[in-house]
């Protein structure tokens, strides 16, 4: 008899435990686990390989991407700079898997080298922008940074910038 009931305790725990288990799977598929990227700086060689690739993969014009880094003039409405720009911010761990969320952590490790953290705490404003498109969200999340990024170089007149705007890709 403990046997019999001990074997149908052992049969209900196991339901329990299987039913539990579907729920948490259920649960998991539902609910999804925001994993950020963690941040490795880039070489320039490597940063340099990331835009050649994305160049290729996007099939844009690497003039329209020189113009808008010497002129920090966007094309904020073509659609292959967009393509572009999430291709690239995956690739350096600026853009989530998902193209939903700008990984502001990330830019800013970045961005440390060349700015104080007090003066990128001014890049706070740009975190509320929201975008269904991936490419939208880059897009106008780096036009917002830039704004940021001048109006820091015009109150500093230190020139960190320089290194950027002299930038093109070869």
């Amino acid at each position: 008899m403990k046997a019999a009931i001990f074997s149908n305790m052992k049969n209900q725990t196991v339901i329990v435990i299987l039913c539990f288990s579907f729920y948490l799977f259920h649960v998991a598929q539902l609910t999804p686990v925001k994993v950020e990227s963690v941040y490795q700086k880039l070489s320039e060689d490597e940063l340099l390989k990331i835009a050649l690739t994305c160049i290729d993969e996007i099939q844009i014009n690497r003039t329209i991407i020189e113009h808008a880094m010497k002129s920090a003039i966007l094309p904020i409405d073509d659609r292959k700079y967009q393509q572009y720009l999430v291709c690239s911010y995956k690739k350096q761990g600026y853009l989530s898997e998902d193209g939903k969320t700008i990984l502001y952590h990330n830019i800013e490790a970045f961005l440390e080298d060349y700015y104080s953290k007090s003066e990128l705490q001014q890049l706070e404003k740009c975190k509320s922008i929201m975008r269904k498109d991936s490419g939208e969200l880059c897009v106008h999340s780096l036009s917002c940074i830039l704004s940021v990024l001048t109006k820091i170089e015009r109150e500093t007149k230190d020139g960190k910038l320089t290194r950027f705007e002299s930038n093109s890709v070869e």
